[in-house]
C-alpha cells in the first residue's frame, strides 16, 4: 500500500471531514512551515488521519464486502509501509494477522503479533491468524522438534491459526527435494521432507490446541491506549516484557487500543473496561503524548467517572486545527474532570488515593523473614515486608541524586516510619502491618510499577 497519501477527491474529502480547506497549508506536504511549527503539525495530523479513513473507506471495507458477498471472510496483515494505524485498518478484518519468523533466521516481528492479539481482544474476533515460522535462508533446516518451543510461545502469546509459511505447492513426484519460494523464503513444509510421514502427531496436537485458545473470553488487565493519528504502530514499554529467546508480558497482560477502537467499542462495567465478546480490562494507561481530540477525551472522561484506573499524563490541548482554538478549550476542560481520578506517572507521586483505593482493598502482606506460618501470627503484632520493582528510576531523576522515600505506616496500636531508602538499585523494601484495613501512605515521590502480593 506504501504511503498513500491523495487522491482526485482528496480536497473535498478534507474540507468534508476537518471542516476547512486544506489549500493554504499545502506546502506543509513539502515539509515547508506554515504560520508556526505548532499550526503545521496540527494541519499534518489531519491530512494523515483523512488518508487513514480514506484508506479504510474505500480499499478495506469495499475488499471485505466483496468477501461477504461470496460467503467468505476477510484476513489481513495490516502492518508494515501503510498509511494507517495498524490496529485501526487490522479492525476491518475478521481474521487479524500477524507474523513470526523462526527463530534466528530473519525479522523479529513480536509487534505485529501483539497488534493482532490486541485488534481480537478488543473487536472480540476468535481467531487471530499469523504467518507462521516464515524463514530467510532456512535450507530445510527446521523440523517440527525445533519448532516447538516457538510454535508454544505462539500459542500462549495469543495466536491460535497457524498459517505455515510456507506449504510449497509440489507438482512433480520425483523431483527432490522440490520447489520452494524463491529459493529462499519460508520454512520447507511440504510433502518432500524427509519427516513427513511422521509429522500428523505435531498437526494434530497443534489442532487440538489453537481450537482449544479459541474457546471463551480472553483475560487481561491492562489495556494501553494508542495514541490518535497516522501511521501508528503498538509498541508498548520495553520493560513491559520479559527477557528471554522469546518475548512474553511482564507480570500482567495487556493489549493496545486504538482510539478509534476505544470510542466505538469500549463499554464501562463496574469499574472496568469491557469490549463485547472480547476482553476486560481494569486500567487503562493514557500514551505520552501532550495532545488529544475532546472526543477522544470525552470517552477518557466517562471512563475515568465510572471509577476505572487510570493511569498517565493527561493532554490539555488538542492535535487538531479542527475547531481550534476552541478545541484546545474542550480538552483542557475535560483534562479538569479527569485529573482528580486519574494516577500520574513521570511526576512526583503516585496519587493517595491509589493506596487508599488499591492497597488498603487488597494487599494483605505474607513476607517476613524468618518466620515460616506467618498467616498464624497475632494480628497486628508483626511487621511484614514485600518488593516493589521501580522500573527506571534513572531515567525519571536524571537531574538529581537519586530521592529518598518516606513511607508512614500506621495502625491503632503500631506506628513505624521507614526513612532515606534509596531507590538507585531499582527496588525498595517496604514495611507493613498485616492487616491491610489501617494503611496510610503519605509522600510518596516513586513511580513505575507496583506489584503487592495478596492471598486469596
Amino acid at each position: 500500500m506504501s504511503a498513500q497519501n491523495g487522491s482526485a477527491e482528496f480536497f473535498r474529502e478534507f474540507e468534508r471531514r476537518r471542516g476547512y480547506s486544506p489549500l493554504p497549508f499545502i506546502p506543509a506536504i513539502n515539509g515547508r512551515i506554515v504560520r508556526s511549527t505548532e499550526i503545521t503539525e496540527r494541519f499534518l495530523f489531519d491530512w494523515r488521519l483523512t488518508a487513514q479513513e480514506l484508506v479504510i473507506e474505500n480499499q478495506l471495507l469495499p475488499i471485505r464486502k466483496y468477501a461477504h458477498g461470496k460467503g467468505l471472510v476477510m484476513s489481513s496483515e495490516p502492518y508494515d509501509m501503510n498509511p494507517c494505524c495498524d490496529i485501526t485498518s487490522g479492525a476491518v478484518a475478521d481474521v487479524p494477522m500477524c507474523e513470526f519468523w523462526s527463530k534466528g533466521m530473519g525479522f523479529d516481528a513480536t509487534y505485529s503479533c501483539l497488534e493482532a492479539v490486541s485488534i481480537a481482544h478488543t473487536m472480540g474476533r476468535p481467531v487471530v491468524g499469523a504467518e507462521a515460522f516464515t524463514a530467510s535462508a532456512e535450507f530445510w533446516k527446521q523440523y517440527p522438534g525445533s519448532m516447538k518451543a516457538q510454535g508454544d510461545w505462539a500459542l500462549a502469546f495469543g495466536i491460535n491459526c497457524f498459517k505455515f509459511h510456507t506449504y510449497q505447492h509440489q507438482p512433480s513426484l520425483t523431483d527432490k527435494p522440490g520447489m520452494t519460494m524463491c529459493g529462499y523464503y519460508g520454512v520447507n513444509w511440504h510433502r518432500n521432507q524427509t519427516w513427513w510421514p511422521m509429522v500428523d502427531s505435531y498437526h494434530r496436537y497443534l489442532t487440538r490446541c489453537q481450537w482449544l485458545l479459541r474457546q471463551g473470553r480472553p483475560v487481561a488487565d491492562i489495556l494501553y491506549l494508542l495514541p490518535e493519528g497516522a501511521p501508528m504502530v503498538f509498541q508498548p514499554p520495553k520493560d513491559a516484557f520479559m527477557d528471554g529467546d522469546f518475548p512474553d508480558r511482564k507480570g500482567y497482560s495487556f493489549d493496545g487500543c486504538s482510539p478509534e477502537i476505544f470510542m466505538s467499542r469500549a463499554k464501562f462495567v463496574n469499574g472496568q473496561i469491557d469490549f463485547e465478546g472480547g476482553a476486560t480490562y481494569i486500567v487503562l494507561v493514557l500514551p505520552k503524548v501532550d495532545a488529544m481530540t475532546p472526543a477522544l477525551m470525552k470517552k477518557i472522561a466517562e471512563c475515568a467517572e465510572a471509577g476505572v484506573p487510570i493511569v498517565g499524563g493527561v493532554p490539555r490541548k488538542s492535535p487538531s486545527l479542527s475547531g481550534y482554538p476552541k478545541c484546545d478549550q474542550e480538552v483542557a476542560a475535560l483534562a479538569d474532570r479527569i485529573e482528580p481520578k486519574h494516577y500520574s506517572y513521570g511526576g512526583e507521586s503516585i496519587v493517595s488515593s491509589m493506596a487508599e483505593d488499591v492497597l488498603e482493598r487488597e494487599a494483605r502482606w505474607i513476607w517476613f523473614a524468618g518466620e515460616k506460618d506467618v498467616m498464624k501470627q497475632p494480628h497486628g503484632s508483626r511487621w511484614f515486608k514485600t518488593t516493589f520493582t521501580i522500573d527506571d528510576m534513572s531515567r525519571r531523576h536524571t537531574s538529581r541524586s537519586p530521592p529518598t522515600t518516606h513511607i508512614v505506616c500506621s495502625s491503632t496500636t503500631h506506628q513505624s516510619e521507614t526513612e532515606s531508602i534509596s531507590t538507585k538499585s531499582g527496588s525498595i523494601g517496604w514495611l507493613f502491618l498485616p492487616s491491610p484495613a489501617s494503611i496510610q501512605l503519605r509522600s510518596l515521590p516513586i513511580t513505575g510499577t507496583t506489584r503487592p502480593i495478596r492471598l486469596g
